[in-house]
C-alpha cells in the first residue's frame, strides 16, 4: 500500500469528544488507531477500497 491508501489517526490528534467522522470518497484502503476515538459514533466509509480495519497494529478483516 502506497502512503496515500492507509488512513493512521494518531494519539491526541483529534478532539477527544469527536462523535462524527467522515471519510467517504477516498482511496483509502487500510484505516488504523481507531480505538483513540472512544467517544466516536459515528464513522462514514463509503465509497473507499477498505480491506482492512485495525488497532495499533492488530488487523481485523472486514467485508463490507
Amino acid at each position: 500500500h502506497s502512503c496515500c491508501d492507509t488512513v493512521r489517526i494518531v494519539p491526541g490528534y483529534l478532539p477527544k469528544n469527536l462523535d462524527t467522522l467522515d471519510l467517504s470518497r477516498n482511496k483509502i484502503v487500510v484505516i488504523e488507531g481507531l480505538r483513540g476515538v472512544s467517544r466516536l459514533r459515528m464513522l462514514n466509509l463509503s465509497y473507499n477500497k477498505i480491506i482492512r480495519i485495525g488497532h495499533s497494529g492488530y488487523y481485523q478483516s472486514s467485508k463490507f
